[in-house]
């Protein structure tokens, strides 16, 4: 068996026993709320200029 063919074979096999992320993604998102997420996930304005290149 090649390379390939084990590796997809692996991945096959955890997505059978492993939960879908993003189900537990939405449960957390709508658990925890829209907003609250946003707040937790927002940048500072120097953070957005170093990761987009852009200075303003």
């Amino acid at each position: 068996m090649g390379e390939f063919d084990r590796l997809s074979d692996d991945r096959r096999q955890l997505n059978q026993t492993t939960p879908d992320a993003n189900g537990l993604w939405y449960r957390y998102i709508k658990w925890k709320g829209e907003d609250k997420i946003r707040e937790e996930i927002t940048t500072t304005t120097e953070t957005r200029e170093a990761l987009s290149g852009e200075h303003g």
